[in-house]
């Protein structure tokens, strides 16, 4: 490799890491309890946490439990609960 293809993968290899922190740092504002959030945020917001429930309830199922509503409804509100203050 070349100096310049070198400096071209060190470049990108910092490109991405900037990427990653960005996504994240966006993602800690989202979730702040002072946060004023638009409706698209709320979107955003209900999708990670919907996905977050899915998760857990496919582990329990996987591992030979059944979910019915009532748990669902409780791992919803666990999910939901703010511990920000």
């Amino acid at each position: 490799m070349s100096d310049m293809e070198d400096l071209k993968a060190k470049l990108d290899g910092v490109g991405t890491r900037i990427e990653a922190v960005r996504k994240e740092l966006k993602l800690k504002e989202l979730f702040h309890k002072d946060h004023q959030a638009t409706a698209d945020e709320l979107a955003q917001r209900y999708k990670i946490l919907a996905d977050e429930l899915k998760n857990e309830v496919d582990t329990l199922e996987t591992k030979g439990s059944h979910v019915d509503g009532l748990e669902k409804a409780v791992l919803t509100w666990m999910n939901s609960l703010n511990f920000d203050h």
